[in-house]
């Protein structure tokens, strides 16, 4: 999987890929909003961290909804869809994800309507 919109189908695959890319790495975590005129904000030295239950990764899917969350040493960060169907979402109403070599970039929605963007990079 390298990259495509987030959907009930992929979304543990995508999680997994994400995982396998960060484990035991040390990354930036950056992210911009629309609604902040796109400030970026910057978190450098991260690296996964189990939860309460024992991992760093938490998934959880239904038949309508699905969705990931990674704790890492900064806090908890993830994505869901509940998009039955493939294929590019133009609006971003359903996470993009790339995953390409070092980096990994997410861009989504929020629940109010801002785009948002999240790089995470292997330092």
């Amino acid at each position: 999987m390298n990259s495509g919109t987030l959907n009930l189908e992929n979304i543990e695959e995508f999680a997994n890929e994400i995982y396998e890319t960060l484990k035991g790495k040390k990354y930036t975590f950056a992210s911009a909003n629309e609604l902040f005129n796109y400030k970026v904000d910057v978190h450098n030295g991260q690296q996964l961290k189990d939860d309460t239950s024992g991992s760093p990764l938490s998934f959880w899917k239904t038949e309508n909804y699905a969705g990931f969350n990674f704790s890492d040493s900064y806090g908890v960060w993830g994505a869901s869809t509940s998009r039955k169907e493939s294929g590019y979402d133009p609006e971003y109403n359903s996470p993009y994800i790339s995953i390409e070599w070092h980096t990994i970039t997410i861009t989504q929605r929020s629940g109010a309507g801002y785009l948002l963007q999240w790089t995470i990079s292997l330092e």
